[in-house]
């Protein structure tokens, strides 16, 4: 490079960092400054002036992972609590505002607020004049390019607005607070410097951000319903069982801490009642009345055990009485059977649990909306191909896949072949590790709509298709909850 040239980018790198506190690769800025003179036919047809805000527009406008260049403190995200003083210049990536109910949101974005839904015969409750007013609240998901972390707008900030574009740049200045991977920002700590990032303003939008978080909360909803609905197996026992255990020991220590201030319970007490549930369920498991053998694990558990006859007394007083009818129960269980492997727009993997491993099972396509639980191994590649096993988890069971080459291919950004290729070029050793990065984020964070194809005979089953959750599955799980209640 001529000495011209050089005293041009490093000109351009003073300005960019005293200015704006803006840190960039400087390898990126020579090919940035080379090509805007290229563009403008010369290196003489630009001033210096001209160079400098062309630079800064341009990274304004690119994605900081691209540029792969921290400028946040190492450690950061894992930071218990922290106190960071200075000036960064980060990303966001997306932003969400908590204080308000995210349904509403949506309904204000897709114009079908309606006042008349506000009337009601019930009186509604109204602000006093002393209560403190409604304040919006921010959350953000900021990144400098290697360290991705949340910020909170812990102190209203005029600056930001849940208008913002992804990839705005912001310059986070001053003395902030980090705690628990999550910066705490007031009003003198944070100023826009404006930009987007075209790929995150069509993934990140807050339409779409709402509508996952809509899919979320009915996600919860049904797999509380479906859970209801399910057969008293063994593995539920127990986990009632030990959750029954736990709930007496923690009233009952509550109970002794509020009398005394001291009070504790004796390992003796706490071992047998929790094995006597654990017995009494077992042996009820057969039975059909869920809360019945609930009732009764308590009593059996409050008998066996050690304890005064006041403080039993006690643990009696708190116990929560469960009553069901015939007709009730088969209703619910008329509901559970009405869902199937092929219900739209996803099924369970406790359904599939129950017809897997019958004799007559042949091999089915289903989609699941789920989440990696663990890797049962790491990323390898064999004839060709991308190959990692996994176990899945819709909160109904487990089920253990094999991710296909085409969802690893798209993790990753590049097949078996062209990894190779990588390699071998030092130039673009970037993308690949990039690419690596890339994969093992989006696996850890991976909830989705996925396909997933099982084969009887105790194959493995393969995840062949990965799908985020969109406003038609928001709709299609919206019908069959309407469906369901007819």
């Amino acid at each position: 490079m001529a000495p011209e040239f050089q005293a041009v980018v490093r000109a351009t790198q003073a300005w960019l960092q005293t200015t704006w506190h803006v840190q960039v690769p400087f390898a990126w800025l020579e090919a940035c400054v080379a090509w805007l003179q290229e563009e403008a036919g010369g290196a003489g047809h630009l001033s210096q002036l001209q160079i400098n805000q062309q630079v800064l527009d341009q990274w304004l406008l690119a994605d900081l992972r691209d540029l792969n260049y921290p400028v946040l403190p190492e450690g950061l995200s894992q930071a218990q609590k922290t106190q960071v003083n200075g000036a960064f210049c980060v990303q966001v990536d997306s932003l969400l505002d908590v204080s308000q109910p995210a349904y509403g949101q949506l309904r204000k974005m897709r114009g079908t607020v309606c006042a008349n839904d506000e009337i009601s015969a019930v009186p509604q409750a109204t602000q006093r004049p002393w209560e403190a007013k409604p304040t919006r609240m921010l959350m953000l998901q900021v990144t400098d390019g290697v360290q991705s972390l949340e910020a909170m707008e812990y102190q209203p900030i005029p600056e930001l607005s849940a208008a913002l574009r992804p990839g705005v740049k912001l310059q986070l200045r001053g003395q902030m607070v980090c705690r628990l991977g999550v910066l705490l920002l007031g009003p003198s700590n944070v100023k826009v410097l404006g930009g987007e990032v075209e790929e995150l303003v069509d993934r990140n939008n807050q339409v779409k951000l709402q509508v996952s978080l809509v899919c979320q909360i009915w996600f919860m909803f049904v797999f509380v319903a479906v859970f209801n609905f399910l057969p008293l197996t063994q593995d539920r026992v127990e986990l009632l069982a030990s959750l029954e255990a736990q709930e007496v020991v923690e009233r009952f220590h509550d109970e002794q801490d509020g009398e005394s201030g001291y009070g504790t319970l004796s390992d003796t007490f706490t071992q047998s009642s929790r094995n006597s549930s654990v017995r009494s369920l077992v042996s009820a498991s057969s039975a059909r009345w869920v809360p019945s053998v609930q009732s009764a694990a308590k009593k059996r558990q409050i008998s066996s055990s050690t304890c005064s006859s006041d403080s039993t007394r006690s643990v009696k007083s708190q116990k929560q009485s469960y009553t069901t009818s015939a007709t009730e129960f088969d209703r619910l269980d008329a509901q559970k059977d009405a869902l199937n492997l092929t219900s739209p727009p996803f099924t369970y993997v406790c359904l599939l649990e129950q017809t897997m491993f019958q004799p007559d099972f042949c091999t089915a396509e289903i989609r699941l909306k789920a989440f990696i639980v663990t890797l049962l191994g790491k990323l390898s590649s064999s004839n060709g191909v991308w190959n990692i096993c996994v176990t899945i988890s819709d909160g109904t069971g487990y089920l253990d896949v094999e991710l296909s080459d085409e969802v690893l291919t798209g993790l990753l950004g590049f097949s078996v072949p062209e990894k190779a290729a990588l390699k071998r070029d030092p130039a673009r050793r970037g993308e690949l590790d990039a690419g690596m990065r890339r994969c093992q984020e989006e696996l850890v964070d991976m909830c989705c709509v996925m396909t997933v194809t099982v084969e009887g005979g105790g194959r493995r089953a393969v995840v062949t298709k990965v799908e985020p959750v969109s406003e038609e599955v928001l709709q299609e799980l919206e019908q069959r909850m309407r469906d369901r209640r007819k």
